[in-house]
């Protein structure tokens, strides 16, 4: 290979699958917070009205299937174990009970980002819901998120007023899944996803 190709097949490595990656961690902190605050305010915008509609099923359901890369896989995964077992059901709660990215059976009227906390290629997004034109005093939910394969994605969302966040319940009842899935019969519907 000719030193010519050498040196172009190193910057082609360089700036097309080295730098995306890197991009947030280079760019100054603010530009980061602001491509992060668009991130999440799009994604709000688009899912409050899904959320506070009449539908069959679940908005956080929607979301994954209609948005899915907006998740991390970890989170992704986890998010579709509990809507799959919420679907087969047959009418109880056997997973979250709550709409896990508003943290809250009731939405508000909107919800807007309210502070942005960056560190590195991660940020912690504080979001507040508005109900009859009044704000939340504490975040309603912060959006950890990360900047993965040059895109942001959700990571975690974390619950203020519960001191817990989203993998935590959700490994809670994954692990609590994994070990009743056989104990179904003895009357415990609100622990196990059917079979």
């Amino acid at each position: 290979m000719s030193q010519m190709k050498l040196i172009t097949t190193f910057f082609y490595i360089l700036f097309f699958l080295v730098l995306p990656g890197k991009l947030c961690a280079q760019i100054p902190a603010n530009h980061c917070a602001e491509s992060a605050h668009l991130f999440v305010q799009r994604f709000y915008d688009w899912y409050v009205p899904l959320a506070k509609g009449e539908a069959k099923e679940p908005a956080s359901s929607v979301a994954i299937r209609e948005r899915g890369i907006f998740f991390s896989k970890g989170l992704l995964a986890l998010l579709k174990e509990d809507a799959a077992a919420e679907a087969k059901a047959d009418g109880y709660v056997v997973g979250l009970d709550f709409d896990p990215f508003l943290n809250t059976q009731d939405p508000s009227d909107r919800y807007d980002i309210g502070g942005i906390s960056p560190n590195g290629d991660s940020c912690l997004v504080s979001i507040f819901g508005t109900r009859y034109g009044e704000r939340s005093t504490q975040p309603d939910v912060v959006a950890d998120i990360s900047y993965r394969n040059a895109r942001w994605v959700f990571v975690d969302f974390q619950y203020p007023d519960k001191g817990v966040d989203l993998l935590q319940i959700l490994g809670a009842l994954h692990h609590n899944w994994s070990n009743v899935k056989n104990k179904r019969g003895a009357g415990d519907h609100t622990s196990a996803p059917p079979k």
